[in-house]
């Protein structure tokens, strides 16, 4: 475990994270717009059609010494935090076209298989980092405004900051 302090810790393994994704991907499916620590819940979702790569701490929880004998939470009574991140991609999606007409059953299937190739991808990436302590859940996102997508969740372990 790390001893940077903890959100610069964080930050570092969101860029991380992030970068092993855009490395494990060929060039030509990088996404356009990389956002490597989202600010709040999520990023607006538009113009970005060859996608949109997010990581966000989704939760941060501590876990107390089982030796612990105080009632209360304090600074000394944490063992070490367990951080969840969400890593998303969104990429755009066939959409009902200018004369009204739903896109094709083989678009809508090539829409499908590109999201099983990113979830792929993410989860090899996601699976090669040392930090991460578990993968948690992967779901589909959308489609929602033109776009949809994956979200992976994962966590990581924090020492806690040293009782002085």
């Amino acid at each position: 475990m790390a001893t940077l302090p903890i959100d610069k810790l964080l930050v570092d393994r969101c860029v991380d994270t992030v970068n092993a994704i855009l490395t494990a991907m060929p060039t030509e499916d990088h996404p356009d717009r990389v956002i490597y620590v989202v600010p709040g819940q999520e990023v607006v979702w538009d113009d970005n059609c060859t996608g949109q790569l997010t990581a966000r701490l989704s939760s941060f929880l501590p876990h107390r010494s089982t030796n612990t004998k105080t009632a209360s939470l304090t600074k000394c009574s944490i063992d070490y935090w367990t951080a969840s991140v969400e890593i998303t991609l969104l990429r755009c999606a066939q959409v009902v076209d200018n004369q009204g007409l739903a896109p094709s059953p083989t678009e809508l299937t090539a829409d499908g298989l590109r999201g099983l190739y990113d979830m792929r991808v993410i989860l090899e990436a996601i699976t090669l980092l040392d930090f991460v302590d578990d993968v948690v859940t992967w779901e589909p996102i959308g489609p929602e405004g033109g776009f949809y997508g994956n979200r992976w969740i994962f966590t990581l372990k924090v020492d806690a900051t040293p009782c002085d």
